[in-house]
């Protein structure tokens, strides 16, 4: 379904799209501090970045997305992944629903069990289910028997994965979220597979290769792997449900040229391809009808075919989270996050917009950039932590979640307690958030928020795709 007029080559675009794509070349970017915040979640995140051995692309942002207990390891991806907190282990089934999804209910429907364990070394990998649309592949394992090392805990955390005898390259995986429980570990990879043409019925191999505490790989290649499992998994039912939209459409900002070239809906994730010139591509906001509002869950691009690297364009994919059912029109909001390294040392003190003693008056309202404010709606403390209840009004709540800052009597920022926010909900703007800190010991304490300046939203530029439902 075709979003707007503009047309540019239709046909050799068409051929591209047919073109097999190598996973190898495609990394994910770095996110800018607010991005990085929005998708963390709950979490406190750690980026880790290395240079492409294989293309040149920028960067590759190392895609692990960690939910954990008491404990948070390794990077996040871009996450762009922002899983849901919880408390205890999900059981078998729920796995991947509950660590990457959301929560959302209509993973039940396509997540297939496996329930394969595989124990050598003193260490037990638990294959527990997966899920296999369009556009993403999802492991999910339990690990028994590692320590509290950061190099075992990491060497378990991607997989490598075959489907049909292909091997995904690592730069293809885009997530990862984990918990830790009674010497258990649970976590989820999240490989995106958009750009490889898969049968209804494929053959998976999965291979984990843990360390020692040292790092050193507990697997000799001169032998089998004995943590290596293959399975049968079915893209069928949800291939059913699945729906291509052509967009085709161009958006122009300074220096970049953006072509929006299709979105591929599955009832659990969507995506965008695109393809651009310039420094970098620029970000969307997705909403439908009611104002529910898609989360970013990943982001990268690369040099892509021969052709586009002839015209000097850039190929790439956004990876976001599902469309429901309810959705009957989409709306493609492009905005620019500038990138400033001075503003990421000194977030949320030097753009700020509003800063008010909380003195008990409620509903507190902080204003930010033009209609956008955070309202506050209750201030509670517990046990040494201060929880503030607020929702988000304005043009995306993705964008302004984290902009909620609470300072002591001092003026002093005071660090968010990740672990015991609720920061992940339905996307709307009734949805209410949760940000937790440390309570100052005067019980004295500021709230704030910021400018916004670094975001430019280009409404006149936006796109709507009228779904087929």
């Amino acid at each position: 379904m075709r979003a707007g007029k503009d047309k540019i080559n239709l046909d050799i675009y068409d051929l591209l799209n047919d073109a097999e794509m190598d996973l190898a070349e495609y990394e994910v970017v770095e996110p800018d501090v607010f991005t990085k915040e929005r998708h963390v979640s709950e979490l406190k995140k750690i980026i880790h970045l290395s240079k492409s051995p294989q293309a040149n692309w920028r960067y590759r942002l190392n895609a692990v997305a960690i939910l954990c207990i008491g404990m948070v390891l390794l990077s996040f991806f871009t996450f762009k992944l922002a899983p849901a907190f919880a408390t205890n282990i999900p059981v078998v089934g729920s796995i991947i629903k509950n660590i990457t999804g959301y929560g959302n209910d209509v993973f039940d429907d396509y997540t297939e069990i496996i329930g394969k364990t595989a124990e050598a070394e003193g260490i037990e990998i638990t294959l527990n289910e997966v899920v296999l649309d369009e556009n993403q592949l999802r492991i999910a394992i339990t690990v028994k028997g590692l320590s509290e090392s950061n190099h075992e805990y990491g060497s378990v955390m991607t997989p490598q994965v075959a489907i049909n005898g292909r091997v995904i390259n690592p730069s293809g995986s885009s997530g990862i979220g984990e918990f830790k429980e009674d010497g258990q570990f649970v976590c989820v990879a999240t490989f995106d597979i958009n750009q490889i043409k898969l049968p209804k019925e494929n053959h998976v191999t999965v291979s984990y290769f843990p360390t020692d505490s040292e790092g050193k790989p507990l697997w000799q290649s001169s032998e089998k792997n004995p943590w290596e499992f293959q399975f049968q998994v079915s893209k069928r039912s949800i291939a059913a449900k699945t729906e291509t939209y052509r967009i085709d459409r161009s958006v122009i900002y300074n220096q970049v040229v953006m072509k929006l070239e299709d979105m591929t809906i599955t009832p659990l994730t969507t995506s965008i391809r695109f393809k651009f010139k310039g420094d970098r591509p620029l970000s969307f906001i997705i909403k439908d009808q009611s104002g529910k509002e898609l989360k970013l869950e990943t982001m990268g691009y690369g040099t892509g075919s021969l052709l586009n690297r002839l015209w000097g364009y850039n190929e790439g994919d956004f990876a976001y989270s599902g469309v429901g059912d309810e959705s009957k029109r989409l709306t493609l909001i492009p905005y620019v996050e500038q990138l400033n390294r001075e503003s990421e040392k000194t977030i949320g003190e030097k753009a700020l917009k509003e800063l008010k003693a909380f003195d008990g008056k409620l509903p507190l309202i902080l204003e930010q950039t033009g209609d956008n404010r955070l309202i506050v709606e209750e201030v509670t403390s517990k046990d040494g932590v201060i929880y503030i209840s607020y929702r988000s009004e304005g043009i995306s709540s993705e964008l302004q979640k984290y902009r909620l800052y609470l300072y002591d009597e001092s003026l002093n920022q005071v660090e968010r307690d990740y672990e015991n926010s609720k920061m992940d909900t339905l996307g709307t703007s009734e949805d209410l958030f949760i940000a937790a800190f440390k309570e100052p010991e005067s019980g004295i304490f500021y709230l704030g928020t910021d400018r916004m300046d670094e975001v430019t939203v280009l409404e006149d530029q936006k796109i709507e795709i009228r779904l087929k439902r």
